[in-house]
């Protein structure tokens, strides 16, 4: 060491302080990792409403950068809609209350968020509030699960009082139609009478459809449920609706390759409704004009995705129809799929098309996503269930599928079979029995399921057995048929119906005819069954 240079002796103490401050800093580097990475926001602020600090999670939930939130006041980090619901907390905070509180906040990219808040005053040694800290979790899942809850329960709600209603309309429309179609049939060349018969026929089938629709939506509608090839129902409907669109809209479609056929258990006449119903909709939404498109892929949902779709989790096969129109703010959307609900003007919908969608693809064990922003266009997403293409049934090699007889070439059968009619509305049964009467079949009556075992367990000849579903007492239709066939095996049996009284039996082996149904609609069906 040069003598000449100056120099001072080494702080003896110096060293342990060193090391007492690089232990601090440690652990105020490990604290700092702990609470950034803990799945909730952590902040303080003081007496002036000055942020003293905040945790990764808490900056990235407003958006602003740590050294941003530090340091400045609640106003300028909250969004002003936030400000206003936390600022009474906060003032009585820091008045020594401990306070609890939720808010919800919208995001740039429009997504609405919730938050659970606790405030916790920091007490001085003389008692003096001298901040606090904010203890916030993200609780957006619980509030979209509790939505979808009540949305689900007011929805079943709905439907199970929609599809009592329509239960009873079903059998009024039904005498109706039978009278109208009676009065008809009876005076065929009375043109003044065909005057106030058709306009009164086409209003009765009117109400008839309307009723098919709101028991979709009920989810009570019978099916046709079987494999279907969902790109060809979505590729016919494409067709129907490039000769229907304005010029101004353009159809765009996206289906799966030809070689990737997408399957799925359901029905398709309803499934090409509800396509179209989507693009009628979605049509409307762009008065100026736009974009229409419709994809088809096939997806694997896992828990979280399915839970929000409301299905199973597994493979599905999702159809999205996406349009540039005006779109929807939430209140439209949270209502959106409820029957008789519309934004048109009065006249230009029944506001039951989207329930009609809704209803259906969950009677099919599928779901329905909404994506829409006012100003941005709506996406509706189905999501069916998917089969393996083995599913389609098809006929042996070298062998064609056998056609049903050609009612104008059978052979005629020497008499008609005695028929045992059950319904519990004796108008509809008059009605129903004239037209089997008319069709050459005797006619034995029943007002209920135990009347109706009784009679067949003493009157052997019987051998068409109509009964309605729904009806009153121990023995309903299907209970009664499920008799029938074990007393009697070689029984003909055929359901009729207004709406199913439970989940539609998908494996029925007999008929179902809707009421209300035509005289025309009965003989083939009879037919049918009889063959």
């Amino acid at each position: 060491m040069d003598p000449l240079l100056p120099h001072s002796e080494p702080d003896p103490e110096s060293a342990p302080r060193e090391a007492l401050l690089a232990e601090l800093r440690l652990s105020e580097a490990r604290l700092r990792l702990i609470f950034d990475n803990v799945p909730a926001l952590i902040g303080y602020f003081d007496q002036n409403h000055v942020y003293q600090y905040a945790n990764k999670g808490y900056t990235d939930w407003f958006g602003r950068g740590r050294d941003i939130a530090a340091g400045r006041p609640i106003i300028d980090v909250l969004p002003p809609k936030v400000y206003a619901v936390v600022i009474p907390h906060v003032v009585q905070a820091l008045k020594g209350s401990r306070q609890r509180y939720e808010y919800e906040m919208e995001r740039e990219d429009g997504r609405i968020v919730n938050a659970r808040t606790e405030l916790v005053p920091e007490f001085g040694p003389d008692g003096e509030v001298l901040g606090c800290f904010v203890l916030s979790v993200d609780v957006s899942e619980v509030k979209q699960a509790q939505v979808a809850v009540a949305q689900a329960q007011k929805m079943e709600a709905v439907g199970q009082l929609t599809g009592g209603i329509a239960h009873d309309l079903n059998n009024m429309l039904a005498v109706m139609i039978g009278n109208l179609a009676a009065l008809r049939d009876r005076h065929p060349g009375d043109p003044e009478l065909a005057e106030f018969l058709t306009p009164a026929l086409k209003a009765a089938h009117s109400g008839a459809d309307l009723i098919r629709r709101l028991l979709t939506f009920a989810r009570q509608q019978p099916l046709a449920p079987r494999a279907v090839d969902v790109g060809e129902v979505v590729a016919d409907a494409a067709q129907l609706l490039v000769r229907s669109l304005p010029d101004s809209v353009r159809l765009l479609t996206s289906l799966a390759a030809p070689r990737q056929r997408l399957i799925a258990r359901t029905d398709a006449h309803q499934l090409e409704s509800a396509i179209l119903n989507l693009a009628i909709n979605a049509r409307d939404a762009m008065p100026e004009g736009g974009e229409l498109r419709i994809e088809t892929d096939e997806c694997l949902l896992d828990t979280a995705e399915a839970a929000e779709a409301e299905v199973l989790p597994g493979r599905h096969v999702r159809i999205r129809v996406t349009d540039t129109g005006i779109g929807m703010d939430e209140a439209t959307q949270a209502r959106v799929f409820e029957p008789f609900f519309t934004t048109k003007r009065f006249g230009q919908g029944s506001g039951l098309g989207l329930s009609m969608v809704y209803g259906f693809v969950h009677q099919c064990g599928g779901g329905v996503l909404l994506h829409s922003r006012p100003g941005a266009g709506t996406q509706v997403t189905l999501l069916l269930p998917a089969l393996d293409e083995s599913a389609i049934v098809r006929a042996p090699a070298g062998q064609a599928l056998r056609a049903a007889p050609d009612p104008e070439t059978a052979p005629a059968r020497p008499g008609r079979p005695l028929v045992l009619l059950v319904d519990d509305q004796a108008e509809l049964r008059r009605i129903v029995r004239r037209q089997l009467v008319a069709l050459g079949h005797p006619v034995i009556e029943a007002g209920d399921g135990d009347e109706a075992r009784e009679i067949l367990d003493a009157v052997p000849d019987i051998g068409l057995l109509i009964t309605d579903i729904v009806m009153p007492g121990r023995t309903v239709g299907r209970a009664l048929c499920r008799h029938a066939a074990r007393a009697r095996p070689g029984l003909r049996m055929l359901l009729i119906s207004g709406y199913s009284d439970e989940q539609p039996g998908l494996q029925d082996p007999w008929p179902l005819l809707r009421k209300p149904f035509t005289p025309e609609e009965l003989e083939s069906v009879i037919e049918e069954t009889l063959r």
